[in-house]
């Protein structure tokens, strides 16, 4: 064999090499490059649900829940305090349409529960609640006997439960919102 055949052999061998280090290191370039792009798609479709959710859950439960109780407490604190005798029957009334307003949000939407059990806290407001007004649409409060009942008495941890919860969704929310770049 001459030494410049043997010599381009050698060349174009360790050119072949190279040239398939290139290829190879480009492959993986391209394959990790991909790969990364993957798990952003990935985290951005996670990151969406889990917005669209929260959102669905402050807007369709927490939030009206929240703003009933936050809206009526005035009113119920006049009440309660004898500053609006002269339309007891009305606000009566009121009190119990929006009882049921929020019983039926509970019902309906208790897919959008946070925790993966029913909370307590719900199950008792539904309770003293249909008590509530079962007894004032036929008379003008509970008899001393079912008021003395716990089942009877407002669950003071409802509305405690629904204000921190309904705060801690919201301050998620924005966390979310941070996290993937939204709004």
């Amino acid at each position: 064999m001459e030494l410049g055949t043997f010599a381009t052999g050698i060349l174009t061998g360790f050119g072949a090499s190279a040239l398939l280090a290139v290829l190879l290191r480009r492959f993986l370039e391209e394959g990790i490059k991909n790969w990364f792009r993957t798990i952003q798609q990935a985290r951005g479709i996670v990151g969406e649900a889990e917005i669209r959710y929260r959102e669905q859950q402050l807007s369709e439960f927490y939030g009206p829940l929240y703003a009933y109780m936050q809206g009526s407490q005035p009113i119920y604190d006049l009440w309660m305090n004898g500053k609006l005798r002269h339309v007891n029957e009305p606000i009566k009334v009121k009190f119990r349409e929006q009882n049921e307003c929020m019983l039926n949000i509970i019902r309906t939407k208790a897919h959008l529960i946070d925790e993966g059990v029913f909370p307590n806290e719900l199950a008792r407001f539904m309770t003293s609640v249909t008590i509530w007004n079962l007894y004032t649409s036929q008379q003008d409060g509970l008899p001393q006997e079912v008021a003395e009942l716990p089942a009877a008495s407002f669950p003071v941890e409802f509305q405690k439960y629904i204000y921190e919860k309904t705060e801690e969704l919201k301050a998620e929310l924005e966390g979310l919102y941070k996290k993937y770049g939204v709004k």
